[in-house]
């Protein structure tokens, strides 16, 4: 299998407004403050996913959350960080 190496990341915090409230038993809320992560490969392919924070649900915040996208994964070096 090729291993694939990411090069470069981006951590970025998105705020969105809701058309309508999400609702379940535990609460509500009406906007979205999550946080997304980029990550590029050595071939220059970007691949983006989203950390749906919801502090009502699990208790988690961005501001928890951002911490830990930022730091280097197990077993990168130098920012390389390779994917098997």
């Amino acid at each position: 299998m090729k291993e694939t190496v990411i090069v470069k990341t981006s951590v970025r915090s998105i705020d969105a407004e809701l058309f309508q409230p999400f609702t379940i038993s535990s609460g509500s809320h009406k906007r979205l403050e999550n946080v997304l992560l980029g990550v590029m490969t050595r071939e220059g392919v970007w691949g983006w996913g989203e950390a749906a924070i919801a502090p009502h649900i699990t208790g988690e915040t961005r501001e928890q959350t951002l911490p830990i996208f930022k730091r280097p994964p197990p077993g990168s070096r130098a920012g390389i960080s390779p994917i098997i």
